[in-house]
């Protein structure tokens, strides 16, 4: 996929590129979860929606559709929050969230292409 020419440190990594959505899937299913169970979301139902999602990443199930609402909870709970301190982990979430949505679920994932 890659040749030779191409200009990079450690260019064997290059060949694993399969196993970065993976490392974004649990970075993110453990934050999702994290703040579902830590008391960091008021709603109950929004605490359901957040491990839910938490739990479609860490397996890799319908992985694009979680990076969806992954995207649409940190764009509401971004801009709904009065104070603008604490916003490096929502926009963290953010953007592998969409990293996500477009990569999709990486290599070891119950996704799988039709």
């Amino acid at each position: 996929m890659y040749d030779n020419q191409m200009l990079s440190i450690f260019p064997t990594l290059l060949s694993w590129w399969m196993v970065a959505p993976i490392i974004l899937r649990a970075a993110l299913g453990l934050a999702f979860l994290h703040e579902a169970y830590a008391g960091r979301t008021a709603k109950k139902i929004m605490a359901l929606i957040k491990t839910l999602i938490g739990v479609l990443f860490l397996f890799g199930l319908l992985t694009q559709a979680a990076a969806l609402i992954g995207v649409i909870i940190s764009i509401y709970e971004l801009w709904s929050r009065p104070q603008p301190e604490a916003n490096d982990r929502l926009l963290l979430k953010l953007a592998i969230a969409a990293a996500l949505l477009f990569l999709g679920p990486g290599s070891l994932s119950l996704d799988w292409p039709l």
